[in-house]
């Protein structure tokens, strides 16, 4: 999504997902929290305040734009435990659920007076179905496999709807109104939301001989294990995740490194550079204007110092590496900017298409 001046608008961007150090994603959530806690008597009170602070009216006139329109690009972070009020969406449907909670967060604290203009919209496929090669929901999504111990077998029955275009996987529901009827309506024909059931009913199915639950409720001695909770993963089935910190004496000096092996025996830092982290340029455009800064101000605040400890602590992130545990990264692994936080892959993946742009042949 371009930003900037757009047709007399200028649109500014933000990001926000799991990937990010601890104090920017703190910061972040705590500004969006006082900006879109939209409850009378003055519901866009914290969102001016936002504005002024970031000089957003005044980048506005300097563009020769007469509108601002601020765009969160966000994961599934935003769906819970979030308790905001946006005025629109796009949201990906990726499950019913995913639907139900992103909506839940539009027009959430005011009260509407008009009715009927569309505020949500929901993409023809989700992008994970776009993106991987064979089209299904998954990694994440209700098509994953499943753990091998869970001894449940991958759900097969949307194989039918090729290009898992959600008009077809939504069935009966029309979503003119998004609520939890969505997800908990028995009646009709849903084949997203079957497949969901059917999944779920799997993975806590108690049959002694076919699955570990069963097995954990018969035997209390398979309680002292965590066998059984490795075996729930949904999203990814990694192997490792990657530590990284930043580490020196002040923010604007300090290196970040990485730990392949954080926890166990084998964990040791070593440059992120040296091994595929690639600093990118941060974009243009961001609401934010200099998220580090604003982050370790409101952070200091009433603080005399800063110890190296705090730095470590603080600018710290885990990283999923979804090659396996090998003990190699293919540069470029990982890409960190201050406005879009640690990704995978190369920095210009992050204007591309599904995060991939296009290799040479």
């Amino acid at each position: 999504m371009k930003a900037g001046a757009r047709d007399g608008r200028l649109r500014l961007k933000l990001c926000l997902h799991s990937q990010f150090p601890r104090l920017h994603r703190a910061y972040i959530e705590s500004e969006l929290k006082k900006a879109l806690t939209r409850k009378a008597p003055n519901p866009d009170a914290g969102l001016l305040a936002l504005c002024e602070q970031e000089r957003v009216f005044k980048r506005a006139r300097a563009a020769g734009c007469e509108d601002v329109e601020i765009v969160v690009v966000t994961s599934p972070v935003i769906e819970t435990g979030n308790d905001l009020d946006f005025d629109w969406a796009i949201i990906d449907p990726i499950s019913l659920r995913a639907v139900v909670q992103a909506a839940g967060r539009v027009w959430r604290h005011r009260k509407r007076t008009v009715y009927g203009a569309p505020n949500v919209a929901l993409l023809g496929r989700s992008p994970i179905a776009m993106a991987n090669g064979n089209g299904r929901l998954a990694m994440p999504g209700v098509e994953t496999k499943p753990n091998d111990d869970t001894m449940v077998a991958r759900v097969s029955s949307l194989e039918s709807y090729e290009g898992r275009h959600f008009r077809d996987l939504a069935g009966r529901e029309t979503f003119d109104v998004i609520d939890a009827g969505a997800v908990l309506r028995t009646g009709g024909h849903v084949p997203l939301r079957e497949a969901e059931a059917q999944l779920r009913m799997a993975m806590i199915s108690t049959a002694y001989d076919k699955s570990p639950l069963g097995c954990y409720i018969a035997h209390p001695t398979a309680r002292m294990n965590r066998r059984i909770a490795r075996s729930r993963m949904f999203r990814r089935d990694t192997t490792r995740d990657l530590l990284y910190t930043l580490e020196g004496e002040a923010p604007d000096t300090a290196k970040w490194m990485v730990d392949l092996a954080p926890g166990t025996s084998q964990s040791r830092r070593v440059p992120a550079s040296d091994l595929g982290l690639q600093l990118a340029d941060s974009m243009e455009h961001l609401l934010i204007q200099d998220l580090p800064a604003a982050a370790w101000a409101t952070y200091q605040a009433g603080r005399s110092t800063l110890t190296a400890s705090d730095l470590h602590s603080l600018m710290s992130v885990r990283v999923p590496d979804y090659a396996g545990g090998s003990g190699n990264l293919t540069e470029p692994a990982v890409t960190y900017s201050e406005g879009t936080g640690f990704t995978h892959g190369h920095p210009d993946d992050l204007l591309a298409p599904f995060g991939k742009r296009q290799l040479p042949q």
